[in-house]
């Protein structure tokens, strides 16, 4: 699949191009875009701002994939951003099938007089497949730009040459609101989390279970493992101590009572305590990430950290451990400044 694209991206009439890919939080930008490269991403500023994006390559092409729009302030980062654009570059729109409307009646306004294509997510969850292929085809003439249904998460064979021709042939976004209606919107079914009550305190359980479960769990597991690397370590230890060099013994067995620091009587048991957290921290985020769970619990937090200047997104990735600037990629100024504000303080408390 992917060698079929640098086929069509790597042709000498190819000139040098940049598309922008922009559109909501959670409509599977970054995981269009690694599905269609298969490349990892670079992290830089955007030229011209100071809004941090995910670059990725293939052939002559950048892919310049922007922050995910979740509330007002985000459409106005993103909207300085593509202000920030020379003519010659390029938009991919990235929308959702389950609530397309609403996603073009938000994003249609910050490309109108651009050029490029729109893209449609979780294609899969739009029944029936041939009436809903009817609507697309209404909607993109009204646009005025191509549109292509697919699964991000499983991009087929056939949709790699679809997208790659109209990478290379983009045409205008006519309009900035539509006449056509796709006329479906699939809300999934509401959930403990989507309570007005219960969400908020649930939401608070789950981004605090990671922290306990490292606590408690993987220390019990390094106790348990403590005492067995001890007693592979301590002969070999005893051993240097009396037969080796001083200075080579000081290097490696160094003590102080009966605390050692060198780096055969410390270094193993770094591994011995940090490998179960790092392990157990690392799987029940892939745990929430696979399941959805982040996405609901940003929705469900936000109500409760908007006085803060704050998005329920921000307080999920500060708890999960990312500094002000990488959770922030996506804020306003505000926004980047309160987070800079609070996170020393909820990463001291996620430590105790």
């Amino acid at each position: 699949m992917t060698s079929q694209l640098m086929d069509l991206t790597e042709r000498p009439t190819v000139l040098t191009q940049t598309i922008v890919v922009i559109g909501k939080e959670s409509v599977g930008k970054s995981q269009l875009l690694s599905s269609l490269t298969g490349r990892s991403a670079g992290e830089s500023n955007f030229r011209g701002s100071t809004v941090s994006v995910q670059r990725y390559r293939y052939g002559e092409t950048t892919l310049v994939d922007t922050p995910g729009i979740l509330r007002q302030s985000d459409t106005d980062t993103t909207r300085r951003t593509l202000d920030a654009l020379q003519e010659h570059d390029q938009v991919l729109l990235v929308v959702q099938a389950t609530q397309l409307d609403s996603d073009l009646a938000e994003m249609l306004p910050l490309v109108a007089g651009k050029r490029g294509a729109i893209i449609v997510t979780f294609w899969d969850k739009v029944q029936p497949v041939e009436a809903a292929l009817e609507a697309i085809e209404r909607l993109s003439k009204d646009v005025g730009v191509d549109m292509h249904p697919l699964d991000a998460r499983s991009i087929m064979d056939r949709d790699v040459p679809r997208i790659a021709t109209a990478l290379q042939t983009p045409k205008p976004f006519l309009k900035s609101s539509l006449t056509a209606r796709a006329g479906w919107r699939i809300e999934p079914k509401p959930g403990w989390l989507e309570h007005r009550v219960i969400g908020p305190t649930l939401a608070i359980m789950l981004l605090i279970l990671p922290a306990l479960a490292t606590i408690f769990g993987a220390n019990q597991l390094a106790e348990w493992l403590h005492p067995l690397v001890a007693g592979l370590i301590e002969p070999l230890v005893a051993h240097i101590n009396a037969s080796w060099p001083t200075w080579l013994g000081l290097v490696l067995t160094a003590s102080h009572g009966d605390f050692g620091y060198g780096l055969l009587n410390m270094g193993p048991f770094l591994f011995v305590w940090a490998l179960p957290t790092v392990l157990l921290f690392s799987l029940i985020l892939g745990v929430y990430k696979a399941s959805g769970l982040i996405d609901r619990m940003n929705v469900a937090l936000h109500p409760l950290v908007r006085p803060l200047g704050l998005s329920g997104r921000d307080v999920v990735r500060v708890m999960m451990g990312f500094p002000p600037k990488r959770l922030c990629r996506s804020c306003s100024h505000r926004s980047a400044r309160m987070a800079s504000f609070y996170w020393p303080v909820m990463t001291i408390w996620r430590f105790q």
